[in-house]
This record gives C-alpha cells, structure tokens and sequence, in this order.
C-alpha cells in the first residue's frame, strides 16, 4: 500500500510544480497592473495639479495686473480700456440690431399689418354700412342713427384702401376680397355713376331747338375777389347763372354783381342767392322755405328756431317768344357751435340740417311740379347725390352731370375736390349736352358750366316724347333725302 502511494505521489508531482508556477504568474501580473493603474492615477493626479496651478496663477496674474496703479500701466491701460469700451459698444449694436431685426421681420410685419386691415377694415364696414341703412329709410328721423346719408362718400375710400392694402401685405386675400365686395355693394348703393342712373337716356332724345349755357357758382362771399370771378365766368360766356352765399348785405352783394357782369339782367332778393341772364327777365319770384337761416357761428337747433327764413329764387326769360324757368336753389347747411369740442351738438346738429333738407327739396319738388315750360334749375345742394335730400329733387329733374358722364367730376373743395355738391338740373324739354367742372379756383367751390339744347315738342304738335322721337327722324331722313337728290 506504502509502494502505491509513493507511486502516486511521484506521478502527481510534476502536476503540482506547474500550478504552483501558474499562481505565482497570475499574481506577479496582477501586481504588475495594480502598480501601473496606481501610476496612471498619480501622473493624472499630477497633471490637474499643474493644470490647477497655472490658471491660479493666471487668476493671480490678473489680480496683480489690475491692482497696479494708473501710473504704472501707463498709456497701455487706457489704450485697453478704449478697446474694452468699443468692444462692448459693438455687441451692443449687434444685439441692438438683432431685436430689431427679429421685431421687423416679415412675420411680425404681417402680422401688424392684419390687426391693421382688421381695425380699418370694421370701420370702413361699419360707416358704409350705417350709410347704406340711412339712405335706404331704415332708421326715423328721431333716431340718434339718422343722417348717415350725408357722410361724403370720399370718407370711407380712405378706410377701405388703406383696409385691402394692409389684408394684401398680410396676404389674406380672402379679407381683400370681402373688401372689395362690400365697396362694390357700396358703389351700387350710393350710386353717383351714370349706369345706375334712371334718366341716363335723356341725352339720346333729339332736339331741334336752340342751344343754351347754364353755370352755376358758389361765390363765397367773393372772398377770393370779384375780379376773378368776373373774369373766369365772363370768359365761359353763359347764357344764364345762378349764383349763390354773395355778399352780405345783399345791396352790397347786387351792387359788385353788377360790376362783375355788365352785360346780364339781374335778378335778387332778400336772400343771398342771384340770377342772371343775358336775355330779358319777364318776371321773378322769391319763394319762401319751411326753414330759418343758419348764421356762420354759434348754430344750434334751438338758436336757429327765431332767425330770418331761407329762400329760392325763381325767374322767367324770354327769348324770342320762347320762355324758360330758372331756378337758383341752395340746401341749408352750416356748422354747429363748437363741432371740434363737443361731438355730441356736432351729430345733434347733423340731424337737424339732414331734416330740414329733406323739408326744403320736398317743398322744391312741389312748387317746380307746378311749372309751366322749361325748366333749369340748379346751384349748391349742400348734399352728395345719395343723400335722402336729393331723391325729392331726382323726382323732378335730369341731372345734366350723371346724362352726359359716366363717373361725374366733383366740385368741392375747390382745392382737390372730392365731393360733388353742384348741380345743374333741367326738365325732359331739354336734351343734356355736355357739363364742366371749371379748374380756376375762383371760389372755395369749382363753378360748373352745362350745355342743352331745347326740344320743341310744339314744333310738331305730339303730346308724348316718344312721337316727338319718332318724327324727328322722320325729319331727319327726309331732310338727308332731299340733300342726296340734290
């Protein structure tokens, strides 16, 4: 038993020898990297230590450097100081300009310019729209919403394009559309364009009779000098004019009428509109209005309850057996006291003037309805064609302008005129020719000069102007007739 196990013993040996050999490798080699890992560690140790040492050194340099006086550094400190200071002012410019840049960017421009359209765009909307209500009778006459009518039309084209231009900007096209939709209802509505006109084919009917000049002025007073009225008016030698606002008092006022038209009959009356004509007047009327005269200052409903009445002139002009009615007609208007300080009696006044206006052309209506012949009629009405005002008026006349013009000329003011205020008027016994608005400012309104020609319907003994057509043509082909035979 003793001999087997020296055997075994003998056989194992050399299996012992080489695991003892193998674990004295492994940990020789595991000492070898713990050494090397613990220098690694030392020499990164070192490194942040150097690392440390050179920034607080730094650090220590520049606290040294700026605790050196003012003298010591010299020149070389202010020369860092200006650089420091311009430096900073740069940065400042870039940022400066960057802000700006983002606040005028295209986005944020857009977008001011939408709130824009949207603000102008609901008060375009809003006063054409109470306008569009006004002149079709909707609100009554006692209603704080009455006398929308009388709004210059020239008031809401400055929303409305300002509205589309800021909606196109922003492109919200389908905001410009609308727009421009509602413009368009808007034009349709107050209408001061011939292809709405009724009475458009005035101008078509014949005429055999003789041809006549009618102008018509607001004289301001003469407040820019008889003189160049005189001249402005004589050299468009009309065969009648009405005058209106002349010279207070009205002897006065006649008296330079005279002067500045030597060559007309004059006719006037206690009121301060004038007729002339260059042929015999055979008689004149002064026709009294249900209404009292505004003064210049200090207008309210309640003072002008006890001043003088209004008035319009009406006279009668023979030429050659052939006579003619000529009327010179003026709306009441004027300002109301204080109308900058208190907005208020500014509108309460509108009201009133919107309500007499209405009772004067009604009155005009009925008396011009009575005459007998001819009739021209015309002067400055105080209200755009729209207006409630008027239609009394268009019941009973042509209106020369929307006859012979698709877009009519305004009249007033005299410098840059954006509103029409001027007519001149005339019965189916007249046939429009043309009408002009005059480009010397003479007045703070532009005078107005209108051609018609007479239709003899006596001439051949026909009750309608549709028989009276028909054989004026008759007229005509067989006078062409008689030419082509000869």
């Amino acid at each position: 038993m003793e001999n087997q196990e020296e055997q075994n013993n003998i056989k194992n040996k050399p299996k012992r020898q080489a695991i003892k050999i193998t674990s004295k490798a492994y940990k020789e080699e595991s000492e070898k990297a713990k050494q090397e890992n613990e220098n690694n560690t030392k020499k990164e140790l070192e490194k942040q230590y150097i690392n440390d040492d050179k920034t607080a050194e730094s650090k220590n340099e520049q606290e040294e450097n700026s605790e050196i006086p003012e003298i010591v550094m010299g020149k070389d400190r202010k020369l860092l100081e200006r650089k420091k200071q311009e430096s900073e002012k740069e940065l400042e410019k870039l940022q400066s300009k960057s802000k700006l840049q983002k606040f005028f960017s295209l986005e944020t421009l857009q977008k001011i310019c939408l709130c824009l359209a949207y603000l102008s765009g609901a008060l375009f909307v809003g006063i054409s729209l109470m306008m569009i209500l006004g002149i079709l009778k909707i609100f009554p006459q006692d209603s704080p919403l009455f006398g929308f009518d009388l709004i210059p039309a020239i008031y809401i084209w400055y929303p409305f394009v300002f509205a589309l231009i800021c909606s196109l900007i922003a492109k919200k096209f389908k905001i410009s559309i609308f727009f421009s939709i509602f413009m368009i209802i808007f034009i349709f509505c107050t209408a001061d364009c011939s292809f709405c006109y009724k009475d458009k084919d005035a101008s078509k009917q014949s005429a055999f009779g003789k041809t006549y000049k009618v102008a018509t002025l607001n004289t301001a007073q003469y407040d820019k000098g008889f003189e160049n009225i005189s001249k402005s008016v004589n050299a468009l030698s009309p065969d009648f004019i009405v005058l209106q606002e002349v010279n207070f008092p009205i002897e006065l006022g006649a008296q330079v009428t005279k002067i500045a038209f030597p060559k007309y009959h004059i006719k006037y009356g206690k009121s301060d509109n004038i007729i002339l004509s260059k042929y015999p007047i055979i008689e004149f009327h002064e026709i009294a209005l249900p209404s009292k005269q505004p003064g210049y200052i200090d207008n309210t409903p309640e003072n002008n309850k006890n001043n003088v009445p209004r008035y319009f002139q009406h006279a009668v002009v023979n030429d050659n057996g052939t006579k003619i009615n000529i009327l010179c007609l003026r709306l009441i208007a004027g300002r109301s006291k204080d109308f900058l300080k208190s907005p208020s009696e500014c509108i309460e006044w509108g009201q009133y003037l919107a309500r007499v206006q209405m009772k004067e052309s009604a009155f005009m209506r009925q008396y011009i309805e009575k005459l007998k012949g001819p009739c021209v009629f015309g002067g400055d009405m105080n209200a755009p064609p729209y207006a409630l005002s008027m239609k009394d008026i268009y019941a009973v006349g042509v209106d020369i302008a929307l006859a012979t013009k698709l877009i009519p000329d305004a009249t007033f003011p005299a410098k840059g005129p954006n509103q029409r205020l001027d007519y001149i008027f005339c019965t189916r016994d007249f046939k429009p020719e043309k009408i002009e608005v005059q480009k010397d400012i003479i007045s703070d309104h532009r005078c107005v000069l209108a051609t018609l020609t007479l239709v003899e319907k006596e001439k051949y003994n026909v009750k309608t102007y549709k028989e009276y057509i028909e054989k004026g043509k008759k007229q005509k082909a067989s006078k062409s007739d008689k030419k082509g035979k000869k």
